[in-house]
């Protein structure tokens, strides 16, 4: 919280000499000094600005939350459906998984802790809990555990004989990494929302 005035340091400084203008009653200083006191927009306040920084990193911090969620599930909708046409469809889809989680999905990530630990160095927002363990460890999971576990698959999947069955099994692998990413993500979106613990 930082003191702000709402007219400018010279206003505050009027504020403050005004009762001190020789020529003026102490009655008239007095009702002068109420009327000034009694009207906020002409006075020095203490405004919230701290929160409304947090309000705007809670926007960016939501925002980057959907971005990665969005990406996953698009990418995982569109490889359902490539896989059901044929099976070299599931191969094009695990590459479109890969490439949207390290294109769009990890930025977004980092995005998300960043303002997520910024926020909590506001002070103003809920303190933490145990909500805030669980979007922790949904986050942990999600974007380390989950590219740790993807990308040597996309580099093994690269690397196989294009179509062939152990292609399909590296390209299956990265199918359900990128739906347990989903899962926790979704999971750490419940916490932030639901508060459990706080």
């Amino acid at each position: 919280m930082r003191s702000l005035c709402c007219c400018g340091k010279d206003a505050c400084r009027i504020g403050r000499t005004q009762s001190h203008t020789p020529g003026i009653s102490g009655s008239s200083r007095r009702g002068a000094t109420t009327l000034w006191s009694s009207r906020p927009f002409l006075s020095c306040l203490t405004e919230p600005t701290d929160a409304m920084s947090y309000d705007a990193l809670k926007n960016i911090h939501s925002l980057a939350a959907y971005i990665w969620l969005g990406s996953l599930f698009g990418s995982l909708v569109f490889t359902t459906v490539a896989s059901r046409r044929t099976p070299a469809g599931l191969i094009t889809g695990a590459t479109a998984i890969v490439r949207f989680s390290t294109r769009v999905g990890l930025p977004a990530a980092v995005v998300l802790l960043i303002s997520g630990i910024w926020m909590i160095g506001t002070g103003n927002g809920p303190k933490g809990g145990l909500w805030l363990t669980i979007g922790f460890v949904a986050w942990l999971v999600a974007a380390v555990v989950g590219s740790a576990l993807m990308h040597p698959a996309a580099r093994k999947m690269r690397n196989a004989a294009a179509g062939s069955d152990e292609a399909i099994g590296y390209a299956r692998r990265i199918a359900l990494v990128g739906g347990a990413e989903i899962i926790m993500i979704v999971i750490g979106i419940w916490a932030m929302g639901a508060r459990p613990g706080s």
